[in-house]
């Protein structure tokens, strides 16, 4: 019996080995690509994935530039009790500025029914103060479009016929000594000098449209606001013999002499206002001969 040496035995099987390898690799190089080919990425560019999401970029508001109006509107009415650093502090705004949007000036009378402008956020009042400013006057913008308008009648309401001024009355009796005392601003106002007790007398008819002593200076005050829109404010009383919303004649007595608020001795101070605007009070009150 002749004996196969093993070498001669491994060698054909090799060989079927490595020829049905190459047929597998060749059939598997045939096959079609499992994933579509790559495409060459250019340098800015971004492809979104379902890991990678783009940022939405969202443009930033601008901030607003109108402020907001105050809770009072442009016109406040004022109502019993009011005063006008209450009425500043509930509108929101400056007590100065309110006083001088509506021109009232020390010691800050107002009366029931009154109307005040409220200044608004974007308003500048203009105030006769204000010096050294300067006002821009703007051109219009050249090439601009020429808007026509027709004119159009519009009903105007009949203007109130003006009241003739009266002269104001002495407020007390005519021998009392008497003194004019100027302001800052150059506006006269009298004080009578008399004992305590002393009828006061109103200067003209008109209605009442404060009296208390809510002004702590000025001691028990009252204030008419006569039928010409001028107004007459008496101070430093001992006694207020009318209340808001009384009728009075001129030379009806509405208070008696005294020595209220900072006043050292029984005297009147007698104010004129027109239109809520202190005036000198030699425009409107004629001292007497007798005096």
């Amino acid at each position: 019996m002749i004996k196969i040496s093993p070498p001669y035995v491994v060698l054909p099987v090799l060989k079927w080995a490595a020829g049905m390898f190459s047929v597998m690799l060749l059939v598997a190089c045939s096959t079609p690509t499992k994933y579509p080919p790559r495409v060459p990425l250019e340098s800015n560019a971004q492809i979104p994935t379902s890991e990678h999401k783009v940022p939405t970029v969202y443009a930033k508001k601008s901030p607003e530039t109108t402020l907001p109006a105050n809770v009072c509107g442009d016109v406040y009415r004022v109502k019993s009790g009011d005063s006008l650093s209450e009425i500043a502090l509930h509108c929101q705004v400056s007590m100065k500025k309110l006083a001088q949007y509506n021109q009232i000036s020390p010691p800050y009378i107002i009366y029931k029914n009154q109307r005040l402008r409220i200044p608004q956020n974007s308003v500048q009042p203009y105030s006769i103060s204000d010096t050294g400013s300067k006002h821009t006057v703007t051109q219009p913008l050249q090439n601009s479009p020429t808007i026509k308008t027709t004119p159009t009648t519009v009903a105007q309401k009949p203007l109130k016929k003006a009241v003739k001024q009266q002269a104001w009355l002495w407020p007390v009796h005519k021998s009392l000594p008497y003194r004019f005392i100027r302001d800052d601003a150059g506006l006269s106002i009298i004080e009578i000098y008399g004992v305590a007790g002393q009828e006061v007398k109103a200067v003209s008819g008109g209605s009442v449209v404060y009296s208390g002593e809510g002004i702590t200076e000025f001691g028990k005050m009252v204030v008419i606001k006569h039928d010409d829109e001028h107004m007459s404010v008496y101070a430093h009383n001992s006694d207020l013999l009318v209340q808001e919303g009384d009728r009075v004649q001129a030379g009806q007595e509405i208070a008696t002499l005294g020595a209220t608020g900072n006043a050292s001795q029984p005297k009147l101070y007698l104010e004129a206002r027109f239109k809520g605007r202190k005036i000198d009070i030699l425009k409107v009150l004629t001292v007497p001969k007798s005096n």
